[in-house]
């Protein structure tokens, strides 16, 4: 059971997704998402492309967005996730994508998640979400189930369908079914309802990771954020000698980068050398 004290933030956020199901996302200035938002379903940058460059051995920092940053650090063998994102609702998507790995075949995982943007039925697989439900925490499980009893689980107000999908090392079945195999040893990650820039004041000292993956979120921000030092002192302060940051695509001049190497994709990779 769900226990009472957390009821009460649970209901609310089911509230506010069901909100998003029925009458659509509001439109938002900077900083462009909000705390309940449409949800990408799968990521659309060139994950595939760079995630081997990381090491993932000491724990790993990654947007939540789509999970498929956190899919890429299992797949990895990371044996510590710590996900950030400004949207909570990413949260549970998170969670039912790792519970859907854990339980689902290779031709099920897309059955029931559909195929990356292409305004395929997204969730409308009642029978697969039955089979994924044993594996969800209680919270999570509770969630979905509220959403489903709305009956627009596959409405494109809950996603956001508008997004060029890029390639990810799952979709091919050996990587799948490696990741099944890590992800049914690997428990669920802790979550961290923030903005990028406010993420440091909710890590303690200890927090250290030998990788971060922060996505593309720079691309919006503003000049006067400061994004350099976030990545050069307030996350440095948490990264393992030689970890790596990985952001991108960025606006920041070569001159600027330091320790920097671009990667295809236009993703950076920064590395702590002491």
């Amino acid at each position: 059971m769900v226990r009472v004290l957390e009821k009460t933030e649970l209901e609310k956020d089911i509230n506010a997704a069901k909100d998003l199901l029925v009458n659509g996302r509001k439109f938002m200035a900077y900083p462009w998402f909000g705390y309940y938002d449409q949800i990408y379903p799968f990521n659309n940058e060139h994950i595939k492309l760079y995630y081997d460059n990381l090491d993932y051995s000491l724990g790993t920092l990654c947007v939540a967005s789509s999970g498929d940053h956190m899919l890429h650090a299992i797949l990895k063998g990371t044996d510590k996730i710590v996900m950030f994102d400004i949207n909570k609702l990413t949260s549970y998507y998170c969670n039912l994508k790792l519970a859907a790995v854990k339980s689902l075949s290779h031709k099920e995982f897309f059955d029931f998640f559909g195929k990356c943007c292409d305004l395929s039925p997204m969730l409308s697989r009642r029978d697969l979400f039955e089979k994924i439900k044993s594996s969800l925490k209680e919270e999570d499980k509770y969630f979905w189930e509220e959403l489903y009893k709305v009956g627009l689980i596959e409405s494109d107000k809950l996603f956001n369908l508008i997004c060029t999908p890029m390639d990810n090392a799952y979709y091919d079945k050996d990587k799948y079914e490696r990741l099944q195999e890590n992800a049914n040893k690997f428990e669920y990650p802790k979550f961290i309802c923030c903005n990028v820039l406010n993420l440091p004041s909710h890590l303690k000292d200890e927090d250290v990771f030998s990788a971060m993956l922060l996505s593309n979120i720079q691309g919006y921000l503003k000049k006067e954020d400061n994004f350099p030092k976030l990545i050069y002192s307030d996350l440095n302060n948490h990264l393992a000698i030689n970890g790596k940051i990985q952001y991108g695509p960025t606006l920041i001049k070569d001159k600027d980068i330091g320790h920097l190497s671009k990667y295809q994709g236009g993703t950076y990779i920064y590395t702590k050398r002491y």
